[in-house]
């Protein structure tokens, strides 16, 4: 089994096991540090362990 994990920018991770692709935390629109468009990234699963850009009112 190959693991692959790959830094997209601030928090956002993505990691390919076993045949799966999961997001971690992406933060991909409106971020500067991103390296990626969410277009242009695939998931099986995505886990969010906390928001961005959410207004407070």
């Amino acid at each position: 089994m190959t693991t692959k994990l790959t830094w997209l920018g601030h928090a956002a991770l993505a990691l390919e096991t076993d045949g799966y692709k999961l997001l971690v935390d992406p933060f991909l629109t409106g971020n500067p540090a991103a390296s990626l468009k969410p277009e242009d990234v695939e998931a099986d699963f995505i886990l969010i362990s906390h928001g961005h850009g959410a207004s407070r009112g």
